[in-house]
């Protein structure tokens, strides 16, 4: 089922069935009175691994404030890998969203399963859509908590919403919602478990490697840096220099992927490794990379919780909102009168009122890459230190 269609049913007959549901039952309100009361926490978060990524901050201080209790997680299946890495949760419900008829039904299926688990407390973490407001509304719970945008009724499903502030990175945001109920000790994010076999698998040897994602998800490909531009970036970085660039994609970027390596000049330093990683894959590559190159999308963040350098291009969405938060970072933005054009309250659908999106594609790209020349030089000197530290302790 496609990104438009999900979009008119939530809008549709997902706000139908939220007035409904207002008219004809009533939030019982039951406070959390002791913390050692609080059996089953659940959390949900439908769309994106890069968002699903930035809750764990929040998910990390639930787990520190109610260390007993049982963590679920609901999402759609095709984030369960990304769900099962993550080690602050206990149990990944997913929903198949195969079609209009397979998704209605496992929905009716997960709500009748949820429903007999009894939860203490459940954190929406999705913005505004009616989807997740309905599901939180329908099973068996003490207490929910979710986001308001003050227009739309969906805040009347909730024992309690917050307001979504634009001004914060939505990892603020995920971390305001869980506030009241347990205390922000940081903002470190959850641990990633993943094996680090991924240099031997793909025989990457002993170079370092930048790993180049050129993708943006269906969501909104007018995300993506333009191909040519990253074509440069590659070819730039890989004469003269002792690197190897890993390309990285799902198996539906394939063609694209394949059409950026096919035109780059030195393709013996490059391994497109595009539809070849799983999740897992991905996190160990990343882990032992210099650094990441991308445009906004869920790798960035997973670099982020890996604390992985990163380089990353925005333009129809806020670096503000959505940008890296690995310690070293270098980020592109042109910060365009009408950036940014996608955000939370339009259900992150990109307006653009140009033919092309002018916010990716008028990059000075010679200014760009000298940046990135100083960054990446900056990373390596970075390198050479400490492997000279850790060659001193030895001899030591």
């Amino acid at each position: 089922m496609n990104i438009p269609v999900m979009k008119y049913l939530d809008e549709n007959i997902g706000k139908a069935a939220c007035f409904a549901l207002n008219l004809f039952s009533k939030n019982k309100i039951t406070s959390i009175a002791y913390k050692a009361d609080v059996k089953n926490i659940l959390l949900v978060k439908f769309w994106g691994m890069g968002s699903i990524i930035l809750t764990t901050p929040a998910l990390k201080n639930i787990r520190k404030e109610y260390p007993n209790a049982k963590i679920y997680y609901l999402t759609l299946a095709g984030n369960k890998e990304i769900c099962s890495l993550i080690d602050d949760i206990d149990e990944v419900v997913g929903i198949n969203l195969d079609n209009p008829f397979s998704f209605t039904i496992d929905t009716l299926r997960k709500i009748y399963r949820l429903r007999k688990k009894k939860f203490d407390l459940v954190f929406d973490f999705e913005f505004f859509t009616y989807y997740s407001a309905i599901i939180v509304k329908l099973i068996n719970k003490k207490y929910s908590v979710g986001f308001n945008n003050l227009k739309n009724n969906r805040n009347k499903l909730f024992s309690e919403t917050i307001i979504f502030e634009n001004n914060l990175h939505t990892r603020e945001n995920f971390l305001n919602l869980v506030s009241s109920y347990c205390n922000i000790v940081s903002g470190d994010f959850s641990r990633i478990e993943y094996k680090n076999e991924i240099h031997t698998k793909f025989n990457l040897g002993g170079e370092p490697v930048i790993v180049v994602n050129p993708n943006a998800s269906l969501l909104a490909y007018e995300r993506r840096l333009p191909a040519k531009d990253y074509i440069r970036i590659i070819d730039h970085l890989t004469t003269n220099n002792k690197f190897k660039i890993a390309l990285i994609g799902l198996e539906e970027e394939s063609v694209y992927v394949n059409g950026i390596f096919e035109s780059l000049i030195n393709k013996e330093k490059v391994i497109n490794l595009c539809g070849k990683l799983n999740i897992e894959n991905l996190a160990g590559l990343l882990s032992s990379s210099l650094c990441l190159i991308t445009n906004d999308s869920g790798p960035l963040h997973m670099a982020s919780a890996l604390n992985v350098p990163s380089i990353s291009f925005f333009g129809p969405e806020s670096p503000g909102k959505y940008g890296p938060l690995s310690r070293d970072k270098l980020v592109f933005y042109n910060n365009l009168d009408c950036s940014p054009c996608m955000s939370v309250s339009n259900s992150k659908t990109v307006n653009c009122i140009y033919n092309k999106p002018l916010c990716m594609t008028a990059f000075d790209m010679d200014s760009v890459i000298n940046r990135i020349d100083s960054f990446v030089s900056a990373l390596l000197a970075e390198k050479e230190i400490v492997i000279e530290e850790n060659n001193s302790n030895k001899i030591g």
